[in-house]
């Protein structure tokens, strides 16, 4: 199987696969991926992914640059499985590759005192962050409780003045005729 890279991106987890690894994957021209790729796009399937440069090489190995899509994991899927739907899991299996590999955080060199120090301070950021949303999260929760309560109360007292409909053949209108 081809190794695949790993690229930053706008995307959430910051991982992205090229149009060109896609066409490895399926054993397809790269040509053949972008065209289905702008063809998604053309129908809305998919948002327009980002265009780049990516350096690399011809059949005689001269070097040239070549125009990849950088797709996100959805994006991806749905492109697999329009243009080969029996290559589907190898795509999901380089997915979980990427994942994992950018899940795996990479220990810091203790022996460094500098590179642990920053280690610890963006931990301790992270946390830190974690705690003040949690924190606006119950204020928005203790907020929107009286609120909630106030409707509540209102539809349950509101209930017994609502009347059934009343349209031709309705329940209500034949059984009020009886």
């Amino acid at each position: 199987m081809h190794q695949l890279t790993l690229t930053p991106s706008a995307t959430d987890a910051g991982l992205t696969m090229s149009s060109r690894e896609i066409a490895e994957l399926l054993e397809l021209r790269p040509d053949s991926v972008k065209r289905s790729i702008e063809r998604l796009v053309e129908r809305g399937t998919i948002v327009h992914p980002p265009l780049v440069d990516e350096p690399g090489a011809d059949s005689m190995g001269r070097p040239r640059i070549t125009q990849v899509y950088l797709l996100d994991k959805r994006s991806t899927y749905i492109v697999v499985a329009q243009l080969s739907p029996e290559f589907t899991a190898r795509v999901i299996d380089r997915w979980q590759e990427l994942e994992a590999k950018a899940v795996a955080p990479a220990l810091p060199n203790f022996g460094n005192p500098a590179e642990a120090a920053r280690a610890w301070a963006i931990q301790f950021e992270r946390a830190e962050q974690e705690a003040l949303k949690a924190i606006e999260s119950s204020k928005a929760l203790a907020l929107a409780a009286p609120k909630a309560q106030a409707l509540d109360t209102l539809v349950h007292d509101r209930k017994e003045d609502i009347k059934p409909p009343l349209y031709p053949g309705s329940f209500w209108q034949t059984a009020a005729a009886s």
